[in-house]
């Protein structure tokens, strides 16, 4: 049965026009990677904060540059649907002051709000979670799905909450229940004095009441103009209803309506004053589940504006649907536009960021997202050239980073392309970050340290943007390369010193491609049952004795080889001689080679000779005296 009018007197009969296509608008990915993200912030650099439904909220930059901006995982309980970390606000002023939190903590089943300080550093915004101060506590929260999800901010810095009937119908109505509700408060946790009065309402808590009659909010937004609060309100049956409150005090009619129809198992509780309203919007979907996502009135500012007849807009989603449904008012009269098959499957939060795009998360199967919707301009498509898929890193290794970009409006792109390669330590994803450095140009290059880890890992973004402003991203995630080195020698029986360690070869080391290994190899040994006398000989990689190994990568042999004193050495090119050959005589010391001396000359090959003779005879006395 319809909503009868006389009943919406206080808000008069609102009608909806039937939906309209909205062309022109386009959705473009801006971080992939985050785990099953709840709600967003925009902040006044145009960052975005978002938070993840198991504690983390991430600060997310321009290019795709993200830290963890604050994790309170340890005190935010998200095991059971929809329960977790399920709202975040941010108060004005630049840069922001606050940084506020709805959650489902652990132990007993309650929500709670929480402020922390938020501020801004040289790798964004942070807040310390151990300076967290609880604003509101004991919300109801028994079952998950009826938790509420609506944190916003308001003119004065005022926070608005939505709350869910957790499950009990009589509560919505009820005003000695904060279940239910829409509140008004102070960041101390306290009713403003100028909130509406209830009739009946004690005093305490329950005068943060601006709102009754609520289900299962799962966003609220704020028009911090006008002070208008917009309320996405999830039905139980086939209706999610989208309401906007112009003041309180407002009456939502839950539980004895759904949408614009009267709700059978409801029928019967109590309603409260005032009258129920009408909802501006409704969202049917029969057989099928609904989350409904509202954004605020859209502003129309920033850099990149939707055109001007969406200045007021509300911009509205469903998590299991992928259309955006644009709201105008004229008059008592919603128009509602529709683009389908416009977002992903999964939308949860939306707002308007400061560049006048508005901004939303993804959580679906694969994860999560960031993602913002923009009008009349296509994404780049970014293509990463090198380092080229499978690639993998050296240390001291230089790698050339080179990327293409085309767009339907621009064609080839040649500008605009931003760089950011992270060096991680050990431990994947999670690992500590060595060093970011940022680049800029088509193509760049980026130096490995000579210390780079065996265990880390190198990610390589690259974001363009086009003449419109729109940007898009590729990236590419290295491992490094690896080199399983087997240290041998020639003949076997002597010790090799190998990064500072003695080692007896053969043996197997792993290290990094590219690393730098210090390596030794005996001057002497005495080696074999006969005691003979062994010298150094070569290295395979032609090092010298004492030298630094540069890693290679694979399964490389690096080998240590001595000859028997008095052997041929070997050369270059793989010859040998015995023993040195002697100087070649000089001008000096007072001998001519003309035989000035009064002695015969003696011709070059005799004084060879001779030398050899003379060693030969040396080295037979000292292997007799060895043995």
């Amino acid at each position: 049965m319809p909503f009868p009018c006389l009943v919406l007197a206080l808000a008069g009969c609102l009608s909806v026009s039937s939906a309209a296509s909205a062309k022109g608008f386009t959705y473009e990915s801006v971080a992939a990677g985050l785990d099953d993200p709840w709600d967003l912030a925009p902040l006044p650099d145009g960052s975005v904060l978002v938070a993840e439904r198991c504690g983390k909220v991430h600060w997310i930059g321009e290019g795709g540059a993200r830290a963890v901006a604050v994790d309170l995982s340890s005190r935010v309980e998200c095991g059971k649907k929809d329960a977790g970390l399920v709202g975040l606000a941010v108060s004005s002023g630049s840069p922001p002051a606050w940084l506020v939190v709805l959650y489902r903590g652990k132990g007993p089943s309650f929500m709670k709000v929480g402020k922390l300080p938020l501020k801004k550093g040289a790798t964004g915004y942070t807040a310390d979670a151990a300076q967290e101060v609880v604003v509101l506590d004991q919300l109801p929260a028994f079952k998950p799905e009826h938790d509420g999800a609506g944190l916003r901010f308001g003119p004065k810095d005022l926070l608005y909450v939505a709350t869910g009937d957790d499950e009990k119908p009589e509560t919505a109505q009820s005003l000695t229940s904060l279940g239910g509700k829409l509140l008004r408060i102070g960041l101390d946790g306290k009713a403003p004095a100028d909130n509406p009065k209830f009739p009946g309402a004690p005093i305490g808590s329950l005068g943060s009441i601006w709102a009754i009659g609520l289900h299962r909010p799962t966003r609220i937004a704020v028009d911090l103009t006008t002070g208008a609060v917009v309320v996405g309100d999830r039905g139980i049956l086939s209706s999610d209803e989208v309401d906007v409150i112009a003041a309180g005090p407002a009456n939502l009619g839950w539980p004895r309506f759904e949408g614009k129809s009267t709700y059978g198992p409801g029928a019967d509780v109590p309603m409260s004053k005032p009258d129920p309203m009408l909802p501006a919007h409704v969202s049917e979907h029969p057989g099928t589940p609904g989350w409904v996502v509202v954004s605020a009135p859209y502003g129309g500012k920033g850099t990149r504006p939707f055109p001007a007849h969406y200045t007021g807009a509300i911009a509205v989603a469903d998590g299991y649907q992928k259309t955006l449904t644009m709201l105008s008012k004229a008059g008592e009269t919603w128009t509602a536009e529709a683009t389908e098959d416009l977002l992903p499957l999964g939308v949860r939060s939306m707002a308007e960021g400061t560049d006048g795009l508005l901004y939303v998360v993804i959580s679906d199967t694969s994860g999560g997202s960031l993602g913002r919707v923009l009008f009349g301009d296509t994404p780049p498509v970014v293509t990463l050239v090198t380092p080229k898929d499978g690639e993998g890193y050296s240390a001291g290794a230089v790698l050339a980073l080179s990327a293409t970009a085309t767009d339907v409006e621009d064609g080839a792109i040649e500008s605009g392309f931003a760089w950011t390669v992270t060096l991680q330590g050990p431990g994947g994803e999670a690992g500590p970050v060595v060093e970011t450095k940022t680049f800029q140009g088509k193509s760049a290059s980026y130096a490995v340290p000579a210390d780079a880890a065996i265990d880390g890992r190198l990610t390589v973004r690259v974001s363009v943007k086009d003449s419109a402003g729109t940007v898009a991203e590729a990236h590419r995630t290295l491992q490094p390369s690896v080199g399983e080195v087997t240290l041998s020698a020639t003949p076997g029986g002597f010790t090799l010193t190998v990064d500072g360690a003695t080692v007896t070869p053969p043996i197997t080391r792993t290290w990094i491609a590219g690393k730098r290994v210090p390596v030794s190899c005996p001057e002497e040994a005495t080696l074999g049952a006969a005691k003979d006398l062994y010298v150094f000989d070569t290295w395979s990689d032609g090092g010298a004795r004492e030298h630094d190994y540069i890693v290679q990568g694979g399964k490389p042999t690096l080998t240590c080889a001595m000859r028997v004193y008095g052997a041929p050495a070997k050369d270059a090119g793989g010859t040998g001689s015995a023993f040195p050959e002697p100087p070649p005589a000089t001008g000096g010391g007072g001998a001519s080679s003309s035989g000035e001396s009064g002695c015969a000359p003696t011709t070059e090959p005799e004084r060879s000779a001779a030398v050899l003779l003379l060693l030969a005879a040396l080295a037979l006395v000292l292997r007799r005296r060895r043995a």
